[in-house]
């Protein structure tokens, strides 16, 4: 299952766009001795953006150069009911984009919800799994697309300076699935992973379903980690070496669950 979505075309402007000048719109050649100057403006059209033009453009500029705040959160299945809530958590907390992980609905889609946009993928016919992102309507304009790949991943891409940036969200299998189940889901990850630009900033969000312990392993594990592991840890591992990666989480103290 593999879908896409382009939501906007959005071209970057490093300037506003400056007046160009002022031309006469009757067609009469003016005297020599009065031109450049214009006691009468009637008749006359300055060239160049709009006062709501320029508005537009700053606002862009906010969105690109503003930082983003993101968040995973988990649920157990999310109906209407639970969205409310959860976008009024948004709200509170001021955050710009919201993964989930193990929506549980089914399809691919976007859609609108007063002033956010859901992104989703699930299976098919099948109320399981499922990865959705939630954000806010203006955050959404510098989105340029979105991918679902599976029920368990989906990107995607926002325009950002000084490079664009990826967010892939992922629900891996658990444990006790079946280690061709598990084998598969790494794969396909690192397939979409090995499609983006060395020249995107691209960040991994998710449930992970992984304890990598406290031991320091070079810029991938650092000493905050949990102190226990489990048997999921070494496919985690292996992606982040393999693509220059490093658990964020481990870098930082947390609470202990």
């Amino acid at each position: 299952m593999n879908s896409s979505g382009t939501l906007s075309d959005i071209a970057l402007e490093d300037e506003l766009p400056r007046l160009e000048g002022t031309q006469k719109i009757t067609g009469e050649e003016l005297p020599p001795q009065s031109r450049g100057v214009f006691n009468d403006m009637d008749g006359v059209k300055l060239l160049g953006p709009s006062f709501a033009d320029v508005e537009r453009l700053k606002m862009r500029r906010n969105i690109y150069e503003c930082p983003l705040i993101i968040e995973m959160w988990k649920v157990q299945s999310m109906n209407l009911g639970k969205l409310e809530i959860i976008k009024n958590e948004t709200e509170c907390k001021n955050l710009n984009i919201l993964n989930i992980s193990k929506l549980k609905w089914t399809a691919i889609s976007h859609f609108e919800s007063d002033c956010h946009i859901v992104y989703y993928a699930g299976k098919d016919n099948l109320k399981t799994n499922g990865v959705p992102f939630i954000v806010k309507k203006n955050t959404s304009t510098s989105i340029l697309k979105y991918n679902a790949v599976s029920d368990r991943i989906i990107f995607q891409m926002s325009t950002k300076r000084p490079v664009d940036m990826i967010v892939i969200q992922i629900y891996p299998p658990p444990t006790k699935a079946k280690d061709e189940e598990i084998e598969d889901f790494y794969q396909l990850l690192q397939s979409e992973i090995d499609r983006t630009c060395n020249q995107h900033a691209l960040i991994i969000t998710g449930e992970w379903n992984v304890k990598v312990g406290n031991k320091v392993e070079g810029l991938v594990v650092r000493k905050c980690g949990l102190d226990d592991r489990n048997d999921a840890r070494d496919q985690m591992i292996d992606v982040c070496k393999t693509s220059d990666f490093f658990t964020a989480n481990t870098f930082f103290h947390q609470h202990k669950q």
